[in-house]
């Protein structure tokens, strides 16, 4: 089962690896981020951008194209189907 979805639907958007896409769960996971992030940026605490400190999570809401929201949509849509057919088995 997949936690973060909008992250998991961001990543298939990206067109990102199995491995990576398993990674930014568990970072979110680990870093307990927002239900529905779908990125993270690097924060790093000194000027040379030697120490990061943190991942700094982004959100669905925050997502200001159209076409990018919608994409996300369809593909959480295809998550739910596929969801749903899974437990009907």
């Amino acid at each position: 089962m997949i936690k973060y979805k909008h992250l998991y639907a961001w990543d298939t958007m990206m067109g990102s690896t199995d491995y990576w896409k398993e990674t930014n769960q568990r970072y979110a996971e680990e870093d307990s981020a927002p239900i529905d992030a779908i990125y993270w940026i690097k924060y790093y605490s000194t000027t040379d951008y030697t120490q990061q400190d943190k991942r700094n999570w982004r959100i669905f809401s925050e997502v200001t194209n159209d076409s990018t929201k919608a994409i996300i949509n369809r593909i959480l849509d295809t998550m739910k189907n596929i969801e749903e057919s899974n437990e009907s088995v």
